[in-house]
């Protein structure tokens, strides 16, 4: 069973990106309970300059925790088991977002920054119970240069105590780091003051705010009017102190206030572990009666007669009547993964046993027929047009199809419900081709159903719609969010998720094995891959096919042009030989005739 709720939403994907943007400099300013350098000098990067900011950046400061969370609990809790380098200033680094990484080479660079002021300061920290994420995995970079970046969340250090250069330098090296001119670093950066400490997760269990978010809201002009005061009035003055205690006061209240929202967001994680299995389940008080729906084989409509809802259950059995389980549990392996990548539309499915016969049930869509049509024939007969509601709909199943190598993936496995939502059905054809698409085409470009009649994968038309620049690339944005929904889910999970079929479709364990390693292949490195391999391919293509249609347009003007110019001097040699033989003629005329 997956926890699909433990993956991000939305909002919580938005909140990394944007910490991505440095929004974090605001984010833990707010989180600090001291008045910070960033708001007494006025330069604080992204400082919120009205109401509607300030709300902004509380909200994305709640998504940010809830992402970070989320990710670390679905993996397991496990701590980050290496120790990190964070370069800085001597000063408070706790109860704040720490963004960092086990590099010494990057810390050292950022504490060389505060060298002039005699404030640079080498951290070597042990992250113990911090919950964190490698950013890197789920949100593209393209700055990153391999290096890992980790977000924990906000934190206090305890157990301080000073360490020298060289111990911190071999800490590195031990840990896989590698240094060249070990000796060189010593002598340039050997007096660099060095701290280790240990990172302790904050407890919010005590944090009670009667505030509300409009209630501070409310409060952010004065605090803007006190930051003015405290920049522009003597230090020593009635006016400054009065105003930098109402900064203080504000700033509590803004900690208690997210605090106490950091600890309703524990708790709702924390039950959302032990989910309830919410497989379809049949009563024994039942109808079944077999449809005929297109190819599809036996099939039967079951109607529960207790909860009054209509499934369509499909026996594990091939045409010839063999039994064929792991036909019913690549079917519930779809569902599953539809549920991590496109939950919105996900069409429920499980494995049960009917009347003595193992297969799937599915949850019956109650389908527009006429949407559902004419979504058909824009794929098979090139009519009508996609509106953009529901080109990000066939991008949304697009991921699930490519981890499930599902060629299949033609328009007639498509229906839309009355509430105009795609659902994509039927994945029993998943990783039939997986051997022969061993690079893993994510334009799906080849059609291996050709051979029985079938048109290409509703995706290879509509990514050669955007080569063609008849659809626009920028649709393919939308992906990002999904591939990270994918890269969240731990590797360990998702191949459980494929066990049953595999061993079930294969002849022995080792071929079993094989194909569970090629099924994880698909989805190892996935946020990259939608932008190196899938985003930018066809992004090219389309500048390609855009730059070859103008220059074949200018080749043509210019052959026109010089077609045009040829046959302007034909015209002129021909004008110019009239010409001269018409003056011949008119000197023969006028000569004298001699008999």
């Amino acid at each position: 069973m997956i926890n699909d709720k433990l993956l991000w939403t939305m909002d919580e994907y938005q909140a990394v990106v944007d910490y991505k943007g440095n929004s974090y400099s605001a984010i833990n300013v707010l989180l600090s309970d001291s008045v910070t350098m960033r708001e007494k000098n006025g330069k604080m990067k992204n400082l919120p300059e009205t109401k509607e900011e300030f709300k902004k950046i509380l909200e994305t400061t709640i998504y940010l925790y809830s992402a970070i969370r989320k990710v670390y609990v679905l993996n397991g809790s496990k701590p980050y088991g290496k120790q990190i380098f964070r370069g800085g200033r001597e000063g408070k680094v706790d109860r704040s977002f720490l963004s960092t990484s086990d590099s010494l080479k990057t810390a050292i660079d950022f504490a060389r920054g505060h060298a002039k002021v005699d404030e640079g300061l080498l951290l070597l920290m042990e992250s113990g119970n911090v919950p964190y994420i490698d950013i890197g995995k789920y949100i593209y970079d393209d700055f990153a240069d391999g290096e890992s970046e980790i977000l924990f969340l906000p934190c206090e250090s305890k157990n301080s105590q000073e360490i020298s250069f060289p111990d911190c330098l071999e800490i590195a090296k031990e840990q896989g780091e590698h240094i060249a001119g070990a000796e060189a670093y010593i002598r340039k950066f050997g007096s660099l003051k060095c701290r280790q400490v240990e990172l302790n997760e904050l407890d919010y269990s005590k944090e009670k705010s009667t505030l509300s978010e409009e209630d501070l809201c409310m409060m952010f002009s004065e605090y803007k009017k006190n930051l003015e005061t405290i920049r522009n009035t003597d230090k020593n003055s009635e006016e400054y102190e009065n105003a930098y205690q109402q900064i203080l006061q504000f700033k509590k209240n803004c900690c208690t206030w997210l605090h106490q929202k950091f600890y309703e967001i524990n708790q709702n994680i924390d039950n959302q572990i032990n989910i309830e299995n919410d497989d379809i389940q049949v009563s024994e008080d039942h109808d079944m009666k077999e449809v005929f729906i297109g190819n599809t084989g036996d099939m039967y409509l079951v109607q529960d007669k207790v909860n009054n809802e209509e499934y369509y259950f499909k026996p594990a059995i091939s045409k010839s009547g063999a039994e064929r389980p792991y036909r019913a549990n690549i079917q519930e392996a779809g569902y599953l993964i539809q549920k991590i990548i496109n939950p919105e539309n996900a069409v429920k499915c499980n494995v049960t046993e009917i009347n003595g016969m193992y297969g799937a049930i599915q949850q019956k869509i109650p389908v527009d027929s006429q949407a559902t049509k004419t979504f058909i024939e824009y794929f098979n007969r090139g009519k009508g047009t996609l509106s953009p509601e529901m080109i990000t709909q066939i991008l949304n199943e697009y991921l699930v199809d490519f981890c499930l190598c599902n060629y299949d993936a033609h328009a007639r496995n498509f229906v839309v419900d009355e509430n105009g939502r795609l659902r994509g059905i039927d994945k029993e054809q998943s990783f039939r081709y997986i051997k022969d698409d061993a690079e893993n085409d994510m334009t799906f470009s080849v059609n291996y159903n050709e051979g029985y009649g079938e048109q290409p994968t509703i995706y290879s038309i509509l990514f050669d719609q955007m080569k063609q620049g008849l659809i626009s690339y920028e649709y393919l944005d939308d992906l990002n969010y999904r591939a990270s929904r994918l890269a969240q889910y731990p590797d360990e999970q998702y191949r459980q998720i494929f066990e049953k079929y595999a061993y079930g479709k294969s002849k022995t364990p080792e071929e079993a094995e094989a194909l569970l390693n090629s099924i994880l292949d698909r989805k190892k490195n996935i946020v990259q891959n939608v932008v190196d391999r899938l985003k930018n391919g066809i992004y090219n293509e389309f500048y390609y096919n855009t730059s070859m249609k103008k220059h074949i347009q200018a080749t043509e003007h210019i052959k026109t042009s010089d077609i045009n110019a040829q046959t302007s001097i034909i015209k002129e040699n021909l004008i110019e030989k009239q010409q001269n033989v018409n003056k011949e003629n008119k000197v023969i005329k006028e000569l004298p005739t001699f008999i």
